[in-house]
């Protein structure tokens, strides 16, 4: 008898195969990963109760949001970037503006609206596009060493994304 690639899985992700993601292969790869559960002694009994103890959790997400996306391109990250670069310039220009007379309300605003912009540009533009790249997301505390900081932008704006396993 010859063996079959689904040997080496657990028996977790074999009916999970069998179950809910049977729409995801041919109908002669379920038949060997239900020869394969037989082999183990898992009956459709069990794999109908898996199936219901496993039914109701909610799907894993992997795309994100469109203001909070998980990964961004080079064109997506550029496009992100320069877009908050206008954005962060024409509010504190606007709050210069708009506040002319009031000095103190003005730092504390352009300082209030810096920490906003700041964090948003590094959770929801640098962080996914370091993903994208292969890059660990910790490494993006670079940026807070001058002129390395150079280099991080430019490995951002340039590097390849990652291949996906």
């Amino acid at each position: 008898m010859h063996s079959t690639a689904y040997e080496n899985w657990t028996n977790d992700r074999l009916a999970r195969a069998a179950t809910h993601e049977r729409k995801q292969y041919e109908k002669a790869a379920i038949d060997l990963i239900r020869s394969e559960l037989e082999k183990r002694k898992i009956n459709s009994q069990m794999l109908a109760d898996f199936e219901r103890s496993t039914s109701n959790r909610p799907p894993h997400r992997t795309k994100g949001t469109w203001l909070m996306p998980r990964l961004l391109n080079r064109k997506q990250f550029f496009l992100r970037w320069s877009s908050w670069l206008v954005v962060f310039t024409a509010g504190m220009i606007g709050i210069v503006l708009a506040l002319p007379d009031s000095r103190e309300l003005r730092e504390e605003l352009s300082l209030f609206f810096l920490l906003i912009a700041v964090l948003y540009k590094i959770g929801c533009i640098h962080v996914p596009r370091a993903r994208n790249a292969g890059l660990h997301p910790l490494m993006l505390l670079l940026f807070l060493v001058p002129l390395v900081n150079i280099g991080l932008y430019l490995f951002l704006f340039f590097a390849p994304p990652k291949r996906s396993r």
